[in-house]
């Protein structure tokens, strides 16, 4: 099976992979803690790929030139998890509140909830919209899809052997977080 083929069956699964990740919220309750063992497990499976399949080859490819490309290699892998780790530490969006004495979530629910999507009396929301973040927010999510696709290509191209589960570690990656997306 040639590369472009393979490619082609795999783009289409992934796309398939992330319509159904769309309905998922329609067709199932998706609890907190449901979601965050789906994200864990795919997590886990990305860094192994990452560790066990990816950063070998990276190896291997760049030895035969540069005797310091492990080095930087790893280098480069530190510097990856450690901006992830902060990016996640400082700007995550989603939170529990924490009180003075560690306990999450210590408001007791007698509050007033507010309707956020609530209308004025003629018509008009209470809150601003914001045009930018949905510019930015296909923005971000178009480079991340052409990183995995240049990710992807680049898995099943370095194969040379004719495999036809060439780039299959890569493949299952994307297709298995682009639900989340």
């Amino acid at each position: 099976m040639t590369p472009l083929v393979l490619l082609t069956y795999y783009c289409s699964l992934i796309l398939a992979s992330s319509i159904l990740g769309g309905m998922i919220p329609v067709w199932f309750k998706l609890t907190h803690r449901g979601m965050q063992f789906a994200s864990s497990f795919v997590a886990g499976v990305m860094l192994g790929v990452a560790l066990f399949d990816m950063l070998p080859h990276a190896f291997v490819a760049g030895a035969a030139g540069d005797p310091a490309a492990a080095s930087r290699t790893c280098l480069f892998v530190l510097l990856g998890l450690l901006a992830m780790f902060f990016t996640e530490r400082f700007f995550c969006f989603h939170h529990h509140d924490v009180d003075a004495s560690g306990n999450l979530a210590a408001h007791d629910h007698e509050h007033e909830h507010h309707d956020c999507g609530a209308q004025l009396e003629d018509g008009a929301h209470d809150h601003q919209h914001h045009d930018v973040t949905g510019i930015g927010a296909a923005l971000g999510l178009t480079l991340h899809s052409v990183i995995g696709g240049v990710a992807l290509a680049a898995s099943v191209a370095h194969r040379h052997d004719n495999l036809s589960l060439a780039g299959l570690g890569t493949f299952l990656v994307i297709l298995l977080h682009k639900p989340f997306d």
